[in-house]
């Protein structure tokens, strides 16, 4: 099922400019926790830092065009244009990518596929040199995003979030490219006695921040004019989006309120159906003053940032960037939900019938006012009919699932709210055939995730570290959600990086309740997360540490066999600290085996492990000689990529990366041992051993239903090649309630 949008960000690999606004446009699209995202509703992002040569023509090239002669190069991996109804592709040029001719190569092959897929693509060329405007058939075909003037890096960044937010959002309200598109209208709903400077001063600068129109009702009305009708009218549907400039007076004026509830008010996209509802993209803006008021309920739901009248410029800035975000997304959510519509008819999802989609993530009013609104727009089913209500995203948070639940009951007792992700997921495992159990296990399992990578060794994939750090906190919502203890190793290793904080805050605010009343904080195998931190990096853990996760993430040291006093350790020299190091490290993986339930593996480190071996090698042999369930996602790169590769056919070789070799050891530790090399040596060959064994027991049955170490061959050989984070969290569950389902029978 094809996505709304999806976005490729292209750029020379050699470059460390482009390299951080690919980061930052990912993380912005992607809808990171600084955006104040609830489901985290975003959209797809890859990259495309790579190319790959094309075959010959089939013709024969003319003597006398020697540009066609040479061998011609496209991005790699290779962009699918089926996968999305949109695809975005922002090329990022600086002196880098113009100076390489291979590289040119593959924007003129690029310019190619958008000749023949114009209402599937959209190009949005990036001009960060001067050298930019020698690519002429690019200049001359897409107008570009020029960022030479920007004076530092991070107003760049600001910048090409923006102008790309709008360039797509525009795009979507217009199918057909090359049309006269017109400019997005802005409602500025503000109190004058306490708004009215906000407001103009976002009036006035908004045309400076993109194609923008503000409508500023003192600007828009004629004298005469039925002010009442036209603000009404303006905030429900004639404008494209809404700032709402909140302040002391704004929640007391009743025709802020009328402006506020008519932009919160769900409307139907098709009337005659009222099966899809959209919103009015808003975003609100506070300016606190010494007054009493109250908050609206219908702002609840709404993004919100302070207004820094300091620094007007700034707040102006990032209330225009999210309120291009949020009406990207509208615009995206609502080609899902009618693809998601088509695609559960087409697979006679159970309540189909019964189930509207809504563009926005609910709250307590927009649910409300939708009950409402079905009945005024005499919809063909009554509120009581609906069964389901699909959402964009993957989940609510429990806390966020349980202040709907009033609402939700006024509709029947047995509505319930579905994301996109899990609708996605149910047409899945429709169409795989599969009979999954349903619901979480009963009893608690286990499970050891592992997902590490390095931006070189993922750069062949079209992904970097920040899809895996994603894949991880995702998977590890799934499995909390169904009662599930994850056994880490070494993950947590630095307490103040973004993904350890994110990780600890998923593992609060997730849990099922069931669980939650299971916790004690005497007893700490209760804990939702169990990290075993390898040497020397436990050595950093302090009393504080242990008392900051208590109840959350049991921290277990893993000191390696004959390390000497601290005293002497900082006699050491490097190449010994380091197998020390490595030695700890294979105990900790030899730790996480015995201990867990289940086992899932992605990415993984290939030359820059810490360990004497890939550690994805090593933990898949470890637990394939336990037959313990193992589930290897083989599609995000890294060791596991490369594992998944070997397993996949019967006749592939061992892939060079993950054999074993002598001298990347020695540079490792070069004193190590003859002894201590030699076993070494034979481990690694285990390991091996064990993938062979593993691989022939994987294709020795065609049967897909039939299980390998308590799972279905079909979800192992799938989890092979998943390539999408939706797919592989979904295979995952699915192993995880089969696995369950078959012990329980045992």
């Amino acid at each position: 099922m094809p996505a709304a949008v999806t976005i490729y960000i292209v750029h020379h690999p050699q470059s460390e400019d482009t390299l951080n606004l690919s980061r930052n446009l990912l993380n912005w699209f992607r809808l990171s926790d600084a955006t104040g995202s609830q489901s985290d509703a975003g959209l797809p992002v890859w990259y495309r830092r790579e190319i790959a040569q094309l075959p010959p023509p089939a013709t024969k090239t003319s003597p006398r065009d020697s540009t066609t002669a040479n061998a011609r190069y496209r991005f790699d991996p290779e962009m699918t244009w089926d996968g999305a109804l949109l695809n975005v592709v922002i090329l990022l040029i600086d002196q880098h990518l113009v100076s390489s001719i291979d590289w040119c190569s593959a924007v003129e092959n690029l310019l190619r596929e958008y000749q023949k897929n114009p209402r599937k693509m959209l190009i949005l060329p990036v001009a960060l040199h001067d050298s930019f405007y020698r690519m002429t058939d690019l200049y001359e075909s897409c107008n570009p995003i020029r960022l030479l003037d920007a004076p530092n890096p991070q107003a760049a960044a600001v910048t090409l979030r923006r102008l790309a937010s709008e360039a797509i959002a525009r795009r979507l309200r217009h199918t057909a490219p090359g049309k006269n598109l017109r400019k997005l209208e802005v409602f500025l709903s503000h109190a004058k006695a306490d708004g009215r400077e906000i407001a103009e001063h976002i009036r006035d600068s908004l045309s400076h921040y993109g194609q923008m129109d503000a409508w500023y009702d003192a600007n828009e009305l004629a004298v005469g004019d039925d002010w009442r009708k036209k603000i009404q009218a303006a905030a429900l549907k004639d404008t494209a989006a809404m700032i709402s400039i909140v302040t002391d007076h704004y929640s007391s004026r009743p025709w802020c309120r009328i402006e506020v509830e008519a932009a919160r008010t769900p409307q139907p996209v098709d009337p005659r159906t009222c099966r899809i509802w959209k919103l009015q993209p808003a975003v609100a803006v506070h300016k606190a003053g010494n007054l009493w008021s109250r908050l609206m309920q219908a702002l609840a739901g709404l993004p919100r940032i302070g207004w820094l009248a300091d620094q007007p410029e700034t707040s102006i800035a990032e209330i225009v960037d999210r309120l291009m975000l949020e009406t990207l997304l509208g615009y995206a959510h609502r080609q899902v939900a009618k693809e998601l519509k088509k695609e559960e008819a087409k697979e006679d999802i159970p309540d189909h019938q019964h189930t509207i989609y809504i563009t926005w993530t609910p709250c307590p009013y927009t649910l409300a006012a939708l009950q409402e609104q079905i009945l005024a727009k005499k919809a063909p089913f009554t509120p009581t009919q609906i069964t389901r209500i699909v959402y964009p995203g993957y989940r609510l948070r429990i806390a966020e699932t349980r202040e709907l639940n009033t609402v939700l009951k006024s509709f029947s007792r047995q509505t319930k709210l579905i994301s996109f992700e899990e609708a996605f997921l149910d047409i899945d495992r429709k169409r795989s055939g599969r009979q999954t159990p349903a619901g979480p296990p009963s009893k608690r399992i286990k499970v050891s995730v592992s997902g590490i990578g390095n931006d070189s060794e993922l750069q062949p994939h079209g992904i970097g570290c920040e899809h895996l750090e994603e894949l991880l906190s995702r998977l590890t919502i799934a499995l909390l959600r169904n009662n599930c203890q994850l056994i880490l190793g070494g993950t947590l290793a630095k307490l103040n990086r973004t993904a350890t904080t994110r990780l600890l805050d998923m593992a609060q605010t997730w849990l099922p309740e069931k669980t939650l009343r299971d916790i004690s904080l005497a007893k700490p195998k209760t804990w939702p997360l169990q990290n075993y931190l390898q040497w020397p990096d436990c050595e950093q853990l302090t009393p504080e540490h242990h008392a900051s996760l208590a109840g959350v993430c049991r921290m277990h040291p893993i000191y390696p066999p004959g390390l000497p006093p601290a005293s002497l350790i900082g006699q050491m020299d490097a190449s010994t600290l380091l197998r020390y190091g490595a030695d700890s490290t294979r105990i900790l993986r030899t730790k996480t085996t015995e201990l867990a339930d289940l086992r899932v593996i992605f990415g993984g480190l290939l030359r820059s492990t810490r360990g004497w071996m890939p550690g994805a090698l090593e933990e898949a042999g470890l637990s394939i000689q336990k037959q313990q369930p193992l589930l290897i996602l083989g599609g995000f790169g890294g060791a596991a990529a490369d594992i998944a590769q070997f397993l996949s056919s019967t006749t592939a070789p061992v892939p060079e990366s993950l054999q074993y070799s002598p001298d990347w050891v020695l540079r490792k530790a070069a004193d190590i041992p003859t002894d201590s090399l030699r076993a070494i040596a034979t481990f690694h060959a285990d390991m091996l051993d064990a993938l062979h064994s593993w691989r022939t027991l994987l294709h020795a049955d065609k049967d897909m239903e039939k299980t390998v170490n308590k799972i279905p061959r079909g979800i192992v050989m799938e989890c092979l090649k998943v390539g999408t984070i939706r797919s592989a969290v979904g295979l995952v569950i699915e192993g995880l309630r089969c696995l369950s389902a078959t012990s329980a029978r045992k």
